[in-house]
């Protein structure tokens, strides 16, 4: 198991707006109120499964794909 923690300083989108954004995509997180947020890894994460989240992350906070 992996925890990855982040904080969110997008000013598009509030926390549970995230959140609820990110569940949408398939991604399942919890965030602050501050925006501080953390995923957690378990075995039998793929890695397709870790592009699909990065995917999620780009599209919810409006980054562009980069190759």
């Amino acid at each position: 198991t992996n925890i990855v923690r982040g904080r969110l300083q997008s000013q598009a989108v509030s926390p549970a707006g995230f959140q609820r954004a990110m569940a949408d995509a398939g991604v399942q997180l919890q965030v602050a109120a501050d925006g501080g947020f953390r995923l957690v890894t378990y075995p039998g994460i793929t890695p397709d499964m870790v592009s699909s989240a990065c995917r999620a992350f780009r599209e919810v906070l409006g980054a562009k794909e980069t190759s």
